[in-house]
């Protein structure tokens, strides 16, 4: 069965939560609103400053902040700045083929990936928050 990384969850949720209330605020204040070790939430963090969608500065006043609209950020990306490539199966990763000439299961595979990457494509953390 394929399942979200504990990684990607804690990032969108990360974002959705900045997103939703526009202010900075603080890794601690965070973990404890999302119920996230804090550890793990300064890891996200880190990632997510590091591909350019939260702001992070030190000191008095400092804190995290979205640092793109929240409509401008789709699922896809952070999965993948998170997680990498998105591959349901084995034989679609990093370049490899199936070894099975002709083989239908591998049609299907590459069909439903297609379509659940178009859905995290067109789904941004504006629309996550909207849902909410």
């Amino acid at each position: 069965m394929l399942r979200m990384t504990r990684a990607s969850d804690y990032s969108l949720r990360t974002l959705m939560h900045l997103g939703s209330h526009q202010a900075r605020t603080t890794s601690n204040a965070l973990s404890r609103h999302l119920g996230v070790p804090l550890n793990h939430l300064e890891k996200v963090v880190q990632t997510l400053s590091r591909g350019g969608y939260v702001k992070t500065s030190l000191g008095r006043g400092g804190g995290i902040q979205l640092a793109r609209p929240p409509e401008e950020i789709t699922l896809k990306e952070i999965i993948e700045l998170v997680d990498g490539p998105t591959a349901i199966a084995v034989c679609f990763r990093d370049g490899n083929h199936c070894p099975i000439k002709n083989c239908l299961l591998s049609r299907k595979i590459e069909e439903a990936q297609e379509k659940m990457l178009a859905v995290f494509a067109g789904a941004t953390i504006r629309d996550l928050i909207n849902e909410g």
